[in-house]
């Protein structure tokens, strides 16, 4: 059995780079809930192609996985061997996003995927923005919570606050 990591945190955190980080460190499959859950024009994904691609996925000896579907918990958990919460404040993780999504708006550059962010979609109440401001202390409250949950007993968690934790943690994983 092979390292199976899950990166979960507040969106903004840094999910998805820590994720290709550890996937190119470690040499092992990076998988990104967003692109599973998403297909082209922002539309969701049916659940069944969802869950049918999510197995898949993890049905390799090795992955890191990014992101926070609930929906997704009860696949994942049983198979994951560790869960790295990134437990950034509110002011860094916004800025994080704010940073990243103007630089998409502004560079074309495309997400989840194949989507596009669009100016018009960051002043929308759909805007990933509002969509932080809505769900940060719910995150937060997802970490504690865990630590107190018997299913989550089975994999090793590790909370990282701040950037220079995560890179530290990140070296002390080593190369493939």
């Amino acid at each position: 059995m092979g390292q199976r990591i899950w990166i979960r945190g507040t969106t903004g955190s840094g999910k998805s780079t820590l994720a290709r980080a550890i996937s190119e460190r470690l040499g092992i499959a990076q998988v990104e809930l967003d692109d599973l859950w998403h297909l082209p024009g922002w539309q969701v994904r049916p659940r069944e192609e969802f869950f049918a691609l999510l197995e898949e996925n993890l049905g390799q000896p090795s992955w890191v996985i990014s992101g926070n579907y609930s929906v997704a918990t009860e696949v994942i958990l049983p198979k994951v061997t560790m869960i790295v919460w990134l437990d950034y404040s509110r002011g860094t993780s916004f800025w994080r996003l704010f940073r990243r999504t103007v630089s998409r708006v502004w560079n074309r550059k495309p997400c989840c995927n194949g989507n596009y962010e669009s100016l018009w979609r960051i002043l929308s109440l759909d805007s990933i923005l509002v969509w932080h401001l809505k769900t940060y202390s719910v995150n937060r409250k997802r970490i504690d919570l865990a630590a107190q949950d018997p299913a989550f007993a089975n994999c090793r968690q590790i909370v990282l606050h701040n950037q220079a934790e995560t890179d530290a943690w990140l070296s002390s994983l080593g190369n493939a």
